[in-house]
């Protein structure tokens, strides 16, 4: 005699569907089939394909300036090193907006502008070729600056009035309110970080363009003489605002605290200008005539190279697409950040060390 199959008899493939309709009285069940049970309801297609992880785009140009490996994109607007001890050291220091340490970067500084914050030389120049983002990291750097330390005093200069606007206060407004804890006085032109003790630190930008120009900066003390382009200022201008750069009195205490040194003067710039011959002498040879700068110290005195290679946000072919209608000596200057390229210099490579000669008085 056949066994009788009951709902707990049903093999487990077919666990969980409907049970078969019980029997009814006088009328002997029917054992089912396997293909008449119910089945269950067929899985829906897949409407779209899982998100498919791109490989990393790397430059092909730019280089870490401290492990010479490459660049890759990060968040579609940021670039890091490959090497993971660089990438360290550069998210240390990315901005964010205040008091959200976990949110979106706002700002991932490159090798190059972090070399020139924490470099310990008085008067530093940023020597190099044009595209390395001078101006954007000057004006980053004093933004971490303001909100680290309560009452830094900075001073952001360019030469005129168009140039500050075009390359600092076009941008400004936006950066500081992004950052939530800053805000910008357009008449001013003041970018102010509020502390909570109440001693804001402050950025104060302007132009100096003509010698009547330099009294309106040198009456105030700075933690910071920032000198953007350097190279079109005048020689008697970087030398008397440079000079203000001996630390604040409203900053004193915070550095102190923080155990940092104030009073430093940072010149960015490529080569190129009026100033060019006195920045060579000052920061470059750190050769000036002694008659002329009889305290003249040069250990108080440096400069930081820099090169297209330092920028991986410049586009691969910048130098050939941008730089190919230049002159052989200003493509020299602006692509190489090449000090030694003077325009109409008799000798088209000139080198001191071989076409100069040092001559004994008679």
């Amino acid at each position: 005699m056949a066994r009788r199959v009951t709902h707990t008899d049903l093999p487990p493939a077919l666990a969980g569907i409907e049970a078969p309709a019980p029997r009814r009285p006088g009328r002997q069940r029917r054992i089912l089939r396997p293909d008449e049970y119910a089945r269950p309801a067929p899985l829906p297609l897949i409407q779209a394909a899982p998100a498919v992880i791109g490989a990393p785009v790397l430059h092909a140009v730019a280089k870490c300036r401290w492990c010479g490996g490459r660049f890759r994109k990060m968040d579609e607007r940021h670039w890091i090193c490959t090497t993971e001890q660089c990438a360290e050291r550069q998210l240390a220091q990315a901005m964010r907006r205040a008091g959200n340490d976990t949110g979106p970067i706002l700002f991932l500084p490159l090798p190059l502008q972090i070399d020139v914050d924490e470099d310990p030389t008085t008067n530093l120049l940023v020597a190099g070729a044009a595209g390395v983002s001078k101006s954007t990291g000057c004006r980053w750097n004093l933004y971490r600056k303001c909100r680290k330390i309560a009452g830094y005093r900075a001073l952001l200069l360019r030469c005129t009035y168009d140039q500050l606007q075009k390359n600092h206060l076009a941008m400004m407004p936006a950066e500081l309110e992004a950052l939530g804890d800053a805000t910008y006085k357009a008449q001013q032109r003041v970018a102010i970080f509020h502390h909570e003790d109440g001693n804001d630190a402050m950025i104060f930008a302007g132009y100096c363009d003509k010698p009547a120009d330099i009294a309106q900066h040198v009456g105030p003390e700075w933690d910071s003489v920032n000198l953007e382009e350097g190279v079109t200022l005048l020689p008697k201008a970087i030398e008397e605002i440079s000079a203000k750069a001996r630390g604040s009195g409203t900053s004193r205490v915070a550095h102190e605290r923080l155990g940092l040194r104030a009073g430093v003067t940072r010149i960015w710039s490529n080569p190129g200008g009026r100033a060019m011959r006195y920045l060579i002498q000052m920061y470059i040879n750190k050769n000036p005539d002694p008659e002329e700068f009889p305290k003249y110290d040069p250990n108080e005195f440096g400069h930081l190279h820099c090169t297209l290679e330092d920028n991986p946000a410049l586009d691969a072919s910048y130098d050939q697409k941008t730089l190919s209608g230049l002159s052989a000596a200003r493509y020299k200057q602006l692509r190489y950040g090449d000090w030694s390229a003077l325009a109409g210099q008799f000798f088209e490579s000139f080198s001191p060390e071989i076409h100069l000669t040092r001559s004994e008085p008679a």
